[in-house]
């Protein structure tokens, strides 16, 4: 692992973090390895510790490293923690960030379901088949809420663009964490293991189009669940 010596006394902290992410992105840093010490990163780049150890904490809160007391600094094992990470800060500070969450959600999944019913290989439709199971057996809202995440992340995988699934899988954990505490009505639940179905056999039939035809019904159901009991927030 190669660090580039820090050249410029302004920004030393931001400096830092934007070399220590070049070194992730360019897969010379990987998940789970871990990062040389504060005094090890301070000399390597010309900086001093204090700004070395405010990159690095800047770093944890974005959810890209994480700092375990004794043992070091290490490379988050999901990338998709790092997003994650980012959107709950953002929630914090927006109004409508469901809403916004939600539309987000539309926009990757439609395009998704596209792809995956192009590139879904056998194995991505077995997994959607077993996840299809699940929800049929699941008997609390918070375990077919589980299944039916299982369900979408492994339409996403199916499209084989590991930046949109990784985005999906952010979204989607942040947006459940809300979700999965509203309960559904017998009539609900039998609902979305039938839009599930509906978008299983689309994608199985190769057909894009209807597919995420299938998925826009689906979210507009569940919109319309949400609107129906604001107070409880959104469905899942």
């Amino acid at each position: 692992m190669h660090l580039r010596r820090v050249g410029r006394p302004a920004g030393l902290v931001q400096v830092v973090r934007d070399e220590i992410e070049r070194l992730i992105v360019a897969g010379k840093l990987q998940a789970g390895d871990r990062l040389p010490t504060e005094k090890e990163l301070a000399e390597q780049l010309g900086v001093g510790r204090s700004s070395v150890r405010e990159a690095l904490r800047a770093l944890a809160e974005m959810g890209i490293v994480e700092i375990i007391q004794g043992k070091g600094t290490f490379v988050r094992n999901e990338p998709q923690q790092a997003i994650k990470a980012q959107l709950q800060f953002l929630i914090n500070f927006e109004d409508k960030a469901y809403e916004d969450l939600t539309e987000l959600r539309r926009l990757l999944e439609v395009g998704l379901v596209r792809l995956a019913a192009e590139r879904a290989g056998e194995a991505d439709l077995e997994r959607l088949r077993a996840s299809l199971a699940e929800m049929s057996q699941a008997r609390t809202t918070e375990l077919l809420v589980e299944a039916g995440t299982r369900f979408h992340l492994a339409v996403a995988e199916a499209a084989k663009n590991a930046f949109a699934t990784a985005l999906y899988a952010a979204v989607t954990q942040v947006i459940n964490e809300v979700y999965r505490h509203l309960e559904r009505s017998q009539a609900q639940k039998e609902r979305s293991i039938m839009d599930h179905q509906a978008i299983y056999d689309a994608i199985a039939r190769r057909d894009g189009d209807l597919a995420a035809q299938r998925v826009e019904a689906h979210l507009t159901h569940l919109r319309g669940d949400f609107v129906a009991r604001p107070s409880e927030g959104p469905p899942s």
